[in-house]
């Protein structure tokens, strides 16, 4: 890794080839898999690597295929799956949730993305939200939360 470094420090033109494989590989991750690279993830790329050095033609299919398989974007993609199978009901996720403690299980699903998995509810007239504020101001006041939140009146 550290050769490539010397070389792309003491090559201008093998920098902007570099620079344009960062800006192309980072792009095509983020709308293919959701996912952000940096260029230190990019260095373990052979494909761009190779591309930078020599100038030719960069085989894409070759280069997402060694994206896909960075230990980084592993996780991500597992983690969207994951987040994927629990919206969808996914029995085996979320028995895998259900036998997590409370905390471990909110933070887990805020790693992975699913931070509020609840359908807001709209009110549907002014009249109906005068009412479940009324309804509200008679609850105490944690419980006025929790009757606010699962209504609608508190995001």
């Amino acid at each position: 890794m550290s050769n490539f470094k010397n070389i792309l420090n003491s090559d201008p033109e093998i920098a902007r080839r570099w620079a344009i494989v960062i800006e192309k590989l980072t792009e095509l991750a983020r709308s293919a898999f959701n996912v952000e690279l940096t260029e230190a993830d990019l260095f373990a790329i052979p494909e761009a690597r190779i591309h930078a050095v020599n100038g030719d033609e960069m085989d894409l299919d070759r280069a997402m295929d060694e994206v896909r398989n960075l230990d980084r974007t592993k996780g991500l993609l597992e983690e969207q799956r994951r987040a994927a199978a629990i919206k969808a009901g996914d029995d085996s996720e979320l028995e895998k949730l259900g036998r997590m403690g409370r905390a471990e299980r909110m933070s887990e699903a805020r790693r992975i993305g699913l931070d509020d998995l609840s359908t807001p509810r709209e009110a549907s007239s002014i009249e109906d939200t005068d009412v479940l504020l009324r309804r509200a101001m008679s609850l105490s006041p944690a419980r006025r939360i929790a009757f606010a939140r699962q209504h609608g009146l508190l995001s």
